[in-house]
């Protein structure tokens, strides 16, 4: 993960991130997709920056997490679409086959 984060200290958040697409991965969704409001998401992988209001710190450290887990071969590719709410939902696509 080091190798495909660019640097020897990942951030907690490209951790927390790809922690999420590994338990979606091994939820094996017959389409290997998984979707989650924005909002949700970020909640869930960085609590603390959101209580912080730094919500441009966590979106640079979101899109690193995003690189790494191609890198490592976790996820195909992803977009940012409107949910029912109104609100960003991010679909992922997973890879069907991850070590």
């Amino acid at each position: 993960m080091i190798e495909a984060y660019g640097s020897q200290t990942v951030s907690e958040i490209a951790i927390k991130l790809i922690e999420y697409l590994a338990r979606a991965h091994s939820g094996r969704p017959k389409d290997f997709k998984t979707e989650i409001y924005q909002e949700k998401l970020f909640w869930t992988i960085a609590e603390e920056y959101m209580k912080q209001g730094r919500r441009s710190l966590l979106e640079k450290y979101f899109l690193k997490g995003i690189e790494t887990a191609k890198g490592i071969g976790l996820l195909k590719s992803y977009k940012i679409t409107q949910g029912i709410t109104g609100k960003p939902k991010i679909v992922f696509q997973l890879e069907k086959v991850w070590d």
